[in-house]
């Protein structure tokens, strides 16, 4: 059976996703660079993270995300990282919630349960794949910091349309040898990395630094704008997205796990504050309708 994947030029196409070098030039997300990724390697769960990153397959961002986090836990327990507390229904069972429309301080007070899961109507920045995941997409918050008394989330993205110099590699590789982007396993990624010129890594397609405040204000703004119209993007196309293509903002964490030690030693935080305050362009920043197209989703 052929598969659906988004062609370089935003149309689909059957077979392996390809790519055109000039797509979004102008809007690429700007990568993790390496002085932070340097400041998150200080985190405990650096090594669990990166080992269990992967792309999500086509529009499957939602299952993609609560599959990672579960991973996540799961690892973070066995390295006694976290703790899982007996569940009613057996010892290891993971004792899932979810909430509809959580604000920031909600989601950054969930983040004593570990790893969330997070939907947002607005979590795409120009370029990264919103003309094809415009109604939603879902990410993992692995933990949160409070920068100048905002939560700013450390994420993990799957998001297989993101643009970016390191995914120009990733692309070339998938093409050369026939690959969707979430067919790669650990020993891709090695590989991908050995052909990286320095100081690009591979790790730095990992994470995201997001502004909680600015990202649930836009989300509910763009929710409430346009939870009545009809479904764009995937689901106007019929392209294997089941259900309504507009979720409601949604966080999920798993009650019964609970953090041992901070994610981040007080250090760590400190060296990503001065990144902060020297390149506040680090922080990816969020608004509903988008000021450079009003009303037109990216």
């Amino acid at each position: 059976m052929q598969r659906l994947t988004p062609s370089g030029t935003g149309l689909f196409s059957t077979g392996r996703t390809t790519h055109t070098g000039s797509l979004h030039r102008a809007s690429r997300r700007h990568l993790v660079p390496p002085e932070v990724l340097g400041v998150l390697r200080r985190m405990p769960w650096f090594p669990q993270a990166v080992a269990r990153y992967r792309f999500q397959a086509f529009a499957d961002c939602l299952a993609h995300s609560e599959r990672l986090q579960e991973a996540l836990i799961r690892d973070l327990c066995a390295d006694q990282l976290m703790a899982l507390e007996p569940a009613a229904d057996g010892p290891d069972t993971l004792d899932t919630r979810t909430e509809e429309d959580p604000g920031a301080e909600r989601i950054a007070g969930l983040g004593v349960h570990g790893p969330l899961s997070l939907t947002m109507a607005h979590a795409l920045g120009p370029g990264q794949g919103g003309r094809l995941y415009r109604d939603h997409h879902g990410f993992v918050v692995l933990f949160t910091v409070c920068y100048e008394g905002r939560p700013i989330a450390v994420a993990m993205d799957g998001n297989d349309l993101q643009q970016n110099e390191v995914m120009d590699h990733v692309r070339a590789y998938t093409d050369r040898h026939d690959l969707a982007c979430e067919d790669l396993q650990a020993a891709e990624f090695r590989d991908v990395q050995r052909a990286l010129p320095g100081p690009l890594d591979i790790a730095q397609l990992c994470f995201r630094l997001i502004d909680l405040d600015s990202l649930v204000k836009a989300s509910r703004a763009k929710h409430q704008a346009t939870r009545l119209l009809p479904p764009t993007g995937l689901a106007s196309r019929g392209a294997g997205v089941p259900g309504p293509g507009r979720h409601a903002n949604m966080v999920r964490w798993v009650a019964n796990a609970q953090l041992r030690r901070p994610p981040l030693p007080a250090d760590g935080e400190d060296a990503l504050f001065a990144l902060f305050r020297r390149s506040p362009e680090l922080i990816e920043r969020f608004e509903w309708p988008p000021a450079s197209r009003p009303g037109f989703e990216e």
